[in-house]
């Protein structure tokens, strides 16, 4: 993952149609944690993003061409 902050490796797995993938980034000094578990169909990941202690919210994401 690479944001304004850096770059950040990324743990992820899939299993059938299920991603996960983790990674952390640095907030107020400290590194937070967010996990984004979806269902893969096609080039699109429906599901949630939890954003460490902080919640949980709706993503999705889609593939483009490069």
């Amino acid at each position: 993952m690479i944001n304004e902050d850096g770059e950040f490796p990324l743990k992820g797995r899939i299993a059938n149609d299920q991603v996960t993938i983790v990674w952390s980034v640095p907030e107020a000094g400290k590194l937070m944690e967010l996990t984004m578990k979806g269902k893969l169909s096609g080039d699109t990941i429906t599901g949630t993003l939890q954003v460490g202690q902080v919640g949980e919210g709706p993503l999705s994401a889609r593939r483009t061409a490069e």
